[in-house]
C-alpha cells in the first residue's frame, strides 16, 4: 500500500476486504452475536438477568432528553449486575471475537493507508452494510493511468493521508466505478479475463460512504457488526467481556480517522433516513428484537460509549469496585469533537453515570463493615451511627493507606481556571496505544488483579472507587462546561491541562503521556477542601478577640518559634535557658481550635487569638514518654496537615516535605503543648480529640450527603 499506485492499492484493498477483514475480523463478531441470541432463547422468560438489556438512551429518547432517573437510587448487590454500574450476565469468554478486536486495533495503530482504514471503519460501525446477495461485480482493466482535462497522461498515485477521502473522484481511488479513464487497454481479448481487476465489496462500501448507490435499500442491509460493536461498548446482550477491547479498538480507529470522515461513518449522515427506515422495517420482521430508527444513530453511538466510561466490577473477594476508563472517556470526547450535536445527550448520560457512582460510593461505610463481618465467620455487621459512617468516609478520602501511599485527594492535581480560580483537577482521558492492547491480554493471561488481594483488599477497593468517582465527576463537569460555553470540548480540556502544569493557554500540546485533565465540580471541590458554607461555621482569625467565659478553656504553655515572636507583645512571654515560652488558653471555637493569650487591659474574660486551625485537619497525640519524668508537666503533640504554604501560628513546618507544585500534597506541621500535670493533659486531650473526631465525621458526612444527593 505504501507504493502509492492507486490501481494496485484498489485491488489490494478489495482483496483484504474479501479474504481478511470480513471472514477473519468481522465474522467472529457476528458469531458472538448469534451465540447470545441462541443462548437467550433457551432461557425461561422469568430469568431476567439474560433478558435483552438496553443501555441508557436506547429504549426511548425521552430517557435521554428528559432525565427521570432518581438521584437517590440505592445500588444493592442485587441491582449492580442487573443494569446499574455493572454488567448483565455474560456469555462464555468469546476468544475469537477478542482476537478479532486485537487485530482491528493493530491495523488502526500500525497501518497508514487512509482509504483502507476508512473502509474498515465503515465495515465495523456504519449504519448500513452491503447486501451479499445483491452485490454488484465490477470487472475492469487496471486503470494505471488517466488522461487529465488538458489531455496529458498521468499516473494514478494516492495522495498523502487525507481523512476526508473522496471515493467519487474519478482520478482517485474509485474501485472501477468510474469506468475507463481514457487510456487504451494493453491486453488482447484473450488476456483480458485473466488480467482484469475484479471489485465487489470495495465499490459497495464506497457507495454507502458516499451515499451515491442507486436503490440503496435493495443493495444494503442494517449493519449487524455495528450492533455487536455498540452492544460491546455498552456491555449489553451478554457482550460485557468485549467492552474493554471494543473501547480500545474504536479509540484506535477514531484517533486515526477524524473530522468529517469519522462523523459520516459513525452516524451515516449521508444516508437518506427513508432508506434506513425501510431497512429497519425489514429487520423488525425478523425473530430478533427491533432495532433503532434512522434519526437515532447519534444517540445510539453516544449512549453506548457513555456506558463504558464508568463501570463496577466484582472482585474475587466479593466486593464491588468502581473503575473509570480514561480510554473510553477519550473515545467519547473524540466522538463529541466530530459531532457537536451530541454534546447535550452526552452531558446528560455521563451525569447520570456520575450520580449512579455517587449513590454507590455513599454506601461505602456500610458495605465495608458488612464485607469485613462476612469475612469474620459470617458475623452480623454492626449498625453504624452517623458519626461512624462520617469517620469512615473521611478516612477514605483523606487518610493514606500506609506510610508509602498518598490519600485519594493527593492523587489529584491543582488547576487554575479563569472562571473558578484555583480548583482541583483529575485525569479524565488518555488516548490508547498498541501497548495498551498488548497489556490487556498480558494482564488477563497472568490473571493480574494488582493491589486488590489480601486482608486489605476491601480498603484498597474502596480507595480505588473513591478516586474513580473523582474522575467521573471531573469528566461530567468538563462536558457540561463545554455545553454551557459552546467551547470545543477537546481544545477546552487541553487548555485545562496546560493550566495544571503552568503552561500558557496557547501551549495546549498534550504531554508525552497524552492525558487530558478536567476540574472537579464546585460542590465536590468545596467538600474536599473542607469548606463548610453553613452560617454556623465560624472561622476565627489571628488577632481576633474571643470570649473565653462559658467555654472550655485549657491553660497550657508552648515554645515560641523565633519566626512567631512578633505575634506577641514585648514582655508577654518568658525566656528561660534560651527558650521562649508563652502561656496560652486552648479553646475550641466553631470548627477551629484556637490558642489565645489573655487580653491585656481587659476583665480577664476575653483572649486574643494567636493561632487558629481547623479541627478536621488536626491530629492529637499524648506523649507517653514523659510518664517517667520527675517533672509533673505533661506534653500533648499536635499535628496539622493542610494545603496552605504557611502553617498556622506557632506550628513548625516539616522541612522534609517538598511538594510538587502541580500535584496536591498535604503540608505537615506540628507543635508541642505543655500542661501542668497528668490530670490537666488528660482532660485537654479527651476534649480536643473528641472535637477533632466530630469535625472529621462532619466533613465525611458532608461528602457522603453530596454523593447520595447527586449534587
Amino acid at each position: 500500500l505504501k507504493v502509492g499506485l492507486t490501481s494496485l492499492n484498489e485491488q489490494t484493498i478489495e482483496m483484504m476486504l474479501a479474504t481478511f477483514i470480513y471472514p477473519l475480523l468481522l465474522q467472529p463478531l457476528l458469531l458472538c452475536d448469534k451465540r447470545f441470541f441462541t443462548a437467550a432463547e433457551e432461557l425461561t422468560p422469568t430469568n431476567s438477568a439474560m433478558q435483552p438489556a438496553t443501555y441508557p438512551g436506547s429504549t426511548d429518547s425521552k430517557n435521554v432528553n428528559n432525565e427521570s432517573t432518581s438521584s437517590a437510587t440505592v445500588f444493592t448487590p442485587d441491582l449492580l449486575p442487573a443494569g446499574g454500574l455493572g454488567g448483565e450476565e455474560q456469555l462464555p469468554d468469546p476468544v475469537p471475537a477478542k482476537t478479532a478486536h486485537f487485530a482491528i486495533s493493530a491495523m488502526f495503530h500500525i497501518l497508514t493507508n487512509r482509504p483502507l482504514l476508512h473502509m474498515l471503519l465503515a465495515a465495523l460501525i456504519h449504519p448500513l452494510a452491503p447486501e451479499a446477495s445483491a452485490g454488484k461485480t465490477i470487472q475492469i482493466d487496471p486503470q494505471v493511468a488517466y488522461i487529465d482535462p488538458k489531455g496529458r497522461i498521468r499516473i494514478r498515485i494516492d495522495t498523502e493521508g487525507d481523512d476526508d477521502y473522496d471515493f467519487n473522484n474519478h482520478y482517485s481511488m474509485n474501485f472501477g466505478q468510474a469506468g475507463e479513464l481514457g487510456t487504451p487497454s494493453s491486453f488482447t481479448e484473450s488476456e483480458r479475463e485473466d488480467k482484469q481487476c475484479v471489485f465487489v465489496l470495495a465499490p459497495a462500501l464506497s457507495s454507502i460512504l458516499e451515499g451515491t448507490a442507486q436503490d440503496l435499500s435493495l443493495r444494503t442491509r442494517i449493519n449487524p457488526y455495528r450492533k455487536v460493536i455498540l452492544s460491546s461498548l455498552a456491555a449489553t446482550d451478554g457482550l460485557g467481556s468485549l467492552q474493554a477491547l471494543s473501547i480500545l479498538s474504536m479509540d484506535a480507529a477514531l484517533s486515526k480517522l477524524k473530522g468529517k470522515c469519522a462523523s459520516e461513518t459513525l452516524f451515516g449522515s449521508r444516508i437518506d433516513p427513508a432508506t434506513q427506515d425501510t431497512l429497519l422495517k425489514k429487520e423488525s420482521t425478523k425473530k430478533r428484537k427491533s432495532m433503532r430508527s434512522g434519526p437515532k444513530n447519534v444517540t445510539d453511538v453516544v449512549a453506548a460509549m457513555s456506558v463504558g466510561v464508568m463501570n463496577a466490577s466484582e472482585s474475587k473477594q466479593g466486593a464491588w469496585m468502581l473503575a473509570f476508563n480514561q480510554t473510553a472517556a477519550n473515545l467519547l470526547l473524540t466522538t463529541l469533537g466530530v459531532e457537536r450535536s451530541a454534546l447535550v445527550i452526552a452531558a446528560k448520560l455521563v451525569d447520570r453515570r456520575r450520580r449512579q457512582s455517587g449513590s454507590f460510593l455513599a454506601q461505602l461505610p456500610e458495605r465495608l463493615v458488612s464485607l469485613y463481618a462476612k469475612v469474620a465467620a459470617g458475623a452480623t455487621p454492626p449498625e453504624l451511627d452517623p458519626h461512624q459512617t462520617g469517620m469512615i468516609m473521611d478516612r477514605v478520602y483523606f487518610e493514606p493507606f500506609d506510610t508509602d501511599d498518598h490519600c485519594v485527594v493527593e492523587s489529584l492535581s491543582w488547576t487554575k481556571n479563569v472562571q473558578r480560580g484555583t480548583s482541583i483537577s483529575s485525569p479524565v482521558g488518555s488516548a490508547s496505544s498498541f501497548d495498551d492492547v498488548a497489556h490487556y491480554f498480558y494482564d488477563k493471561l497472568c490473571d493480574l488483579e494488582p493491589f486488590m488481594n489480601g486482608d486489605d483488599a476491601f480498603v484498597r477497593q474502596s480507595l480505588a472507587s473513591a478516586y474513580a468517582h473523582c474522575q467521573i465527576d471531573a469528566f461530567s463537569t468538563l462536558i457540561k462546561d463545554a455545553v454551557s460555553t459552546g467551547a470545543d470540548v477537546m481544545q477546552y480540556s487541553r487548555s485545562i491541562k496546560a493550566n495544571v502544569f503552568g503552561l500558557s493557554v496557547q501551549d495546549t500540546v498534550e504531554d508525552e503521556e497524552g492525558i487530558l485533565y478536567a476540574p472537579l465540580s464546585p460542590g465536590f471541590f468545596e467538600s474536599l477542601m473542607d469548606e463548610d458554607s453553613s452560617a454556623t461555621d465560624v472561622k476565627p482569625k489571628q488577632g481576633d478577640v474571643v470570649e473565653l467565659v462559658g467555654r472550655a478553656a485549657f491553660p497550657c504553655v508552648c515554645e515560641v518559634p523565633p519566626a512567631d515572636a512578633n505575634l506577641f507583645e514585648e514582655g508577654a512571654y518568658v525566656i528561660a535557658e534560651g527558650v521562649t515560652w508563652q502561656s496560652l488558653y486552648l479553646v475550641v471555637y466553631g470548627g477551629c481550635m484556637v490558642l489565645a493569650e489573655p487580653e491585656k487591659g481587659g476583665s480577664g474574660g476575653n483572649g486574643r487569638i494567636i493561632s487558629s486551625c481547623r479541627l478536621s485537619r488536626l491530629k492529637v497525640e499524648r506523649d507517653v514518654s514523659g510518664a517517667a519524668s520527675a517533672s509533673p508537666a505533661r506534653r500533648m503533640i499536635l499535628g496539622y496537615k493542610s494545603f496552605d504554604r504557611r502553617p498556622p501560628g506557632l506550628f513548625v513546618a516539616d522541612t522534609k516535605t517538598h511538594p510538587d507544585e502541580s500535584q496536591i500534597r498535604f503540608r505537615y506541621s506540628s507543635m508541642d503543648l505543655w500542661f501542668e500535670d497528668e490530670n490537666a493533659v488528660d482532660a485537654a486531650f479527651k476534649y480536643l480529640d473528641q472535637k477533632v473526631s466530630k469535625a472529621k465525621s462532619r466533613r465525611g458526612n458532608r461528602i457522603r450527603d453530596m454523593l447520595s444527593k447527586g449534587k
